[in-house]
């Protein structure tokens, strides 16, 4: 009897068995699961671990065609009902909330704002296991607290101590720059924000790196803006242990008083004024030895030609290698937007180990990238989507990837698209 399984296998004597799984295999389409919306890459973590699964944050369209944030629980391919935090009158996948498990009772924070808004919104979970809209308290506008306008870019880190750090953009002054706050009393009250960074809109990406270490990457500003084109830079926040803070460069040294100017204060890792093109920020991560990591894309043709690397700081330089190519950007080109990658993410726990939206046939699909000596990459196809898939997350001790499968993106305030969630190994 020639069963499919009999079929397969009779194919594969014929054409190559590595081949045929490759491309044959069924798909897991019952262990994945889905919420709707998307979510911008520069409010993180979008995703965090929860006693019972994962809880994630997106962008939906409202039945009245605005935007809500929203939070969904994942449990073993199982999406739980949506948790509705705020309402926009504009879908703008910015206003996704960052979220953060607090360490002393496993709680949730969740950091959130409308795209460029004057307010800023904290909402906790009561429980550890949040599963319903029951379950969190009414969200705090923090914003008066802060000082500043125009927020957006929530990336909260908390320290040994149980200090929490908040990195977010911010108005301040005259500079729409990178700034931070902290508080130390679980996120119930919050110090004016400091600015960081002078210039116009530079991106970043934070990582905790032990107990009182905070490391920082950025670039000069937005891609498309009026500055030096856009390079790549690295520093860290340190805790004093008087209760102030210190920046320091790669190599260690004092940066002394904030603000401070990406092209004159900070290590340079990547040079975006070569041919080879601008670079823009993906992630921060932390090696074994408590190297810091760099994830990112650069531009030799800006909507046409993206690629993504690794830098590796070793103690006393800057490894750099190129992982692979990403393809063209991925939203409308003609609406100005040249820089939109596909996106990539580290595998927090191991960080020779990416995960890759890049370019496949006619449609972006997530691979697994993997290095053992920071020069050559192995990759392994994870998709097979008729849609885009783009922005990859893996959250900080899962082995679930959470990536946007994308129906339509002109702008980001325009697209259709969902979050999907797919197990990894």
């Amino acid at each position: 009897m020639l069963t499919r399984r009999n079929a397969i296998l009779s194919a594969a004597a014929l054409f190559g068995g590595a081949w045929l799984y490759r491309h044959l295999r069924p798909q897991p389409e019952h262990r994945l699961g889905r919420q709707p919306g998307f979510w911008v890459w520069y409010t993180q973590p979008s995703a965090v671990r929860i006693r019972s699964g994962i809880l994630a944050s997106s962008v939906a369209r409202s039945t009245d065609g605005g935007g809500e944030t929203i939070l969904t629980r994942h449990e073993g391919g199982a999406v739980g009902e949506p948790v509705i935090l705020g309402k926009s009158k504009h879908l703008d996948d910015h206003d996704q909330a960052a979220l953060l498990v607090r360490v002393k009772d496993g709680q949730v924070l969740a950091f959130f704002c409308h795209h460029s808004d004057n307010r800023f919104f904290v909402a906790a979970s009561l429980v550890d296991d949040p599963k319903s809209a029951a379950d969190w308290s009414k969200p705090v506008d923090i914003a008066l607290q802060l000082g500043g306008s125009e927020y957006t870019y929530a990336q909260p880190v908390e320290m040994g101590d149980g200090t929490i750090y908040l990195f977010l953009r911010a108005r301040t002054v005259d500079s729409l720059s990178l700034h931070y706050t902290k508080s130390t009393d679980g996120g119930t009250t919050w110090k004016l924000a400091k600015r960081v960074l002078t210039g116009q809109r530079p991106y970043f990406c934070v990582a905790r790196n032990g107990p009182t270490r905070i490391d920082i990457a950025c670039n000069d500003g937005h891609p498309n803006a009026e500055q030096p084109p856009n390079s790549l830079y690295h520093f860290y926040m340190e805790m004093d242990g008087a209760g102030g803070e210190a920046f320091r460069a790669s190599d260690g040294r004092n940066l002394g008083d904030l603000p401070l100017t990406p092209g004159n204060d900070l290590i340079r890792v990547w040079d975006g004024s070569t041919p080879a093109g601008e670079s823009s920020i993906w992630q921060v991560g932390i090696d074994a030895k408590g190297h810091p990591a760099l994830l990112y894309a650069v531009f030799p043709e800006r909507d046409a030609d993206h690629r993504y690397r690794r830098a590796l700081w070793t103690g006393d330089r800057w490894d750099d290698s190129e992982i692979c190519p990403a393809g063209p950007t991925f939203a409308d080109a003609s609406a100005g937007e040249f820089y939109f990658t596909g996106g990539c993410c580290f595998d927090l726990d191991d960080i020779d180990i990416v995960y890759a939206s890049r370019k496949a046939g006619e449609r972006r699909q997530i691979f697994r990238m993997e290095t053992r000596d920071g020069a050559g990459w192995k990759e392994r196809q994870l998709t097979w989507s008729a849609l885009d898939c783009a922005r990859p997350y893996l959250p900080i001790g899962t082995r679930t990837l959470l990536y946007g499968e994308i129906s339509a993106y002109r702008h980001y305030v325009d697209y259709e698209a969902q979050i999907v969630a797919l197990p990894v190994e």
